[in-house]
């Protein structure tokens, strides 16, 4: 299921928050790299500016936009 811009924005910010308390970490015998922190500064600042255009609940791909029409119109 698409996620919202807003849903997105959460989820790297949960990522940032993680990305604080450390940058790898165990899982039994695998070690797992997070994703750099300059990256999901970049990708928040990113979310952030098309929220401030189409708003927390857009679907990208999924929304439309009106389309705006200039046709000429006569009345007889």
């Amino acid at each position: 299921m698409a996620k919202t811009l807003g849903q997105r924005l959460d989820a790297v910010q949960t990522a940032m928050d993680l990305a604080l308390s450390g940058q790898s970490y165990k899982i039994a015998d695998r070690e797992l790299q997070r994703i750099p922190y300059s990256l999901l500064q970049k990708q928040e600042a990113d979310l952030l500016k098309k929220i401030e255009v189409h708003g927390r609940d857009y679907i990208p791909g999924q929304n439309s936009e009106p389309v705006i029409m200039n046709v000429p119109v006569r009345f007889s």
